[in-house]
């Protein structure tokens, strides 16, 4: 595998973060409009999840890994045990490697966690997306993973964690 070219995007097709033991294949996912439960079931866009709780996704409304702006993976965690890719992903500190395989098995990217941000609650609507605007300039690489308390009231975890890496 050689190193991608800086002027060529890749569609990613795997993850690995050898810090935290991920090594996942990368689904390609769009935006949805769902109801969001801890919204009172009003209907909002929102970013696509991987159906099963062992793959990442890639945001393909965005930018691709390695061009111009932030990409966004999303993964899932689950609180009380029992595996999901990002189970483990508030435990990232800066420095931490991630590496982002192309699609077609061409070309690798390596990127360098900066910063890891918990605690984004669900019950603001705008709070993902203020947070995600507000490291996107020094940002391009998006993780993003529920946390927090488990609300058995919705059957979800109450937070976002997301993890922001710049390319090394």
């Amino acid at each position: 595998m050689v190193p991608a070219d800086e002027d060529r995007p890749i569609v990613p097709g795997h993850l690995y973060i050898p810090g935290i033991a991920v090594n996942s294949t990368v689904l390609t996912l769009g935006t949805v409009v769902e109801p969001d439960p801890f919204l009172g079931g009003r209907d909002v866009t929102a970013f696509e999840v991987p159906p099963d709780l062992a793959r990442a996704g890639w945001w393909s409304d965005g930018p691709r890994v390695g061009a111009p702006g932030m990409a966004v993976l999303l993964g899932h965690s689950q609180v009380g045990g029992g595996h999901a890719v990002f189970n483990r992903i508030g435990e990232l500190t800066p420095g931490a490697v991630v590496l982002v395989d192309a699609e077609s098995g061409a070309a690798r990217l390596g990127f360098e966690v900066s910063t890891v941000v918990r605690g984004i609650a669900k019950n603001d609507e705008t709070a993902l997306q203020t947070v995600l605007a507000a490291n996107a300039p020094t940002s391009d690489l998006a993780l993003v993973t529920c946390s927090g308390p488990f609300s058995s009231s919705v059957s979800e975890s109450a937070d976002n964690t997301v993890v922001f890496a710049r390319r090394s």
